[in-house]
């Protein structure tokens, strides 16, 4: 049972101080030995010299030592984090796979460490007081009304998720549901950009036509297929996936069913370029890299996929809007979590404080990627491209509707990739592919 602390003893310990005594007080590390109490670390004002130690933190992103994080100053997180605040960072990076087996195994029994990186999909089975520390009151003793200094999408998600708790605090977003495209090919074949869906269609048969690739898409990445999945929804019943996972209809109803029709008619319409099924999500970029394809569906990250030089090259050839009826998928694409049984509470919160809304954020902007703070903003690349690519996707973050990158239920997730194949191969109808995802739901989801 938590200890109780009175209003006025509550309010006079500092941000980071009182973090640690409400960790302690309110999930204590499952040990069957008393340890001595650490130093306590003082207010979140004064980083440089908070508590020193270690902490170590798992994850895939490579968040320590990752080229892709020196776009600051050539300098790596790790770097900044420990000079910034003398704790040792342990960092474990793993395969996407390997550490969702990873955490399977070891937070269950208290073996986890004291950081966990996450997306919906990796923090949604453990969702749970019982496994991973709330940290709604620890935010407010650190930031105050911190929800409000965060892009609303993401923190959607943190509600959405821990159903009056939080479990996650997002380090950056992602915009899904966005095409990119090339502009000397839509101006050679004299298109404009589609506004509904049946102008799309017609953008994707005069390309095919004149030679080029309408749509580039890694269909062998299930991932990919979760991203069309989603978009489609909203353009075959706007809303609809949602309120089916509110517990309101089913996947089986025919207006949320148009969805694979739609999906099927781009596959069978030669819209796609001929083996996407078998083409990874890295292939199929490189069709549009090379001006073979018009059309790209992806999001604000795979501007970080690109060095920056080759970003500056393409200022000129790139445009982007979204999936024409839909809308953008506004998502947390990378957060933390602290596991209940973290043996250095006070360390971990200093790491997600650092990389949520101080030096972390800094660096995630320079990335580039979205920064989950709405403090700091994007980097740009300096030239048009700020114009073409990143003001309209970060300016959709801040407003966008259908804000769930993943759906709720991650045994559903995983079902989609499989289905969509199915349809587009013409293994499953897709009738039979939107029931074999009702089945799912049904036996497999939490009610």
């Amino acid at each position: 049972m938590c200890a109780r602390f009175t209003r006025r003893q509550f309010v006079g310990m500092t941000g980071a101080v009182a973090g640690f005594a409400l960790l302690q007080a309110c999930a204590p590390a499952p040990t069957p030995t008393p340890v001595p109490p650490k130093p306590a670390a003082p207010a979140a004002k004064a980083p440089a010299a908070a508590a020193k130690g270690t902490v170590s933190e798992w994850g895939w992103v490579n968040w320590a030592e990752n080229d892709k994080w020196k776009g600051l100053d050539g300098r790596p997180p790790r770097e900044h984090f420990e000079g910034e605040t003398g704790i040792k960072l342990e960092y474990t990076n793993y395969a996407y796979a390997d550490y969702l087996a990873a955490l399977k195994t070891a937070l269950p029994a208290g073996a986890g460490p004291d950081v966990f990186e996450i997306n919906w999909q990796v923090l949604q089975p453990y969702a749970s007081p019982d496994i991973v520390l709330p940290l709604d009151d620890l935010a407010k003793v650190t930031w105050g009304d911190w929800k409000k200094q965060f892009i609303p999408g993401l923190i959607d998600e943190v509600d959405r998720l821990g159903r009056g708790q939080a479990y996650f605090i997002p380090i950056y977003g992602q915009l899904l549901g966005y095409l990119f495209y090339s502009l000397p090919i839509f101006e050679k074949n004299k298109l404009s950009v589609p506004k509904t869906w049946a102008e799309f269609e017609a953008v994707c048969e005069t390309l095919k036509k004149s030679g080029a690739i309408p749509l580039a898409v890694g269909g062998k990445d299930f991932w990919q297929q979760v991203d069309w999945f989603m978009s489609l929804t909203e353009v075959a019943a706007p809303g609809k996936l949602d309120e089916v996972q509110r517990g309101n209809g089913k996947l089986t109803d025919k207006d949320i069913v148009q969805t694979m029709h739609l999906h099927k008619k781009i596959y069978t319409s030669g819209w796609f370029a001929e083996g996407a099924l078998g083409v990874p999500t890295a292939g199929g970029s490189q069709l549009f890299h090379e001006g073979k394809a018009a059309m790209m569906l992806l999001g604000t990250h795979v501007i970080s996929w690109s060095k920056v030089a080759t970003l500056k090259e393409a200022s000129l050839t790139w445009g982007t809007f979204v999936v024409p009826d839909s809308k953008g998928l506004v998502a947390t694409a990378w957060a933390m979590s602290i596991p209940k049984a973290a043996k250095n509470r006070d360390q971990a919160w200093r790491l997600v404080q650092w990389s949520s809304a101080e030096k972390g954020q800094e660096i995630v902007a320079a990335a580039p990627e979205p920064p989950a703070h709405m403090k700091y903003k994007m980097a740009g690349v300096g030239t048009v491209f700020d114009k073409n690519i990143i003001e309209p996707l970060i300016e959709n973050m801040a407003r966008g509707k259908n804000r769930l990158r993943w759906m709720e239920c991650s045994a559903l997730i995983d079902a989609v990739g499989p289905v969509m194949q199915g349809v587009a191969s013409n293994q499953l109808t897709p009738e039979a592919a939107m029931a074999e995802l009702e089945k799912t739901r049904e036996t497999r989801c939490q009610k």
